[in-house]
């Protein structure tokens, strides 16, 4: 039983540098930094036609 868990622990962290390494110039933290810059990027997107949708209602109104 502990060999096994010991492979799937093993594995996890391979699987997640083979992801990392994929993506066009990422390093470890790299790769974490770009996610987390991609969350606020389309939060701002999703204010951006928010604000888009509001201005046309105001317009149409």
């Amino acid at each position: 039983m502990s060999t096994v868990e010991g492979a799937v622990t093993v594995r996890e962290p391979a699987a997640a540098t083979e992801v990392e390494s994929s993506l066009p110039g990422a390093a470890p933290l790299g790769a974490a930094s770009a996610t987390e810059g991609t969350i606020p990027s389309a939060t701002a997107v999703t204010t951006a036609s928010s604000l888009d949708r509001q201005r046309r209602a105001e317009d149409d109104g």
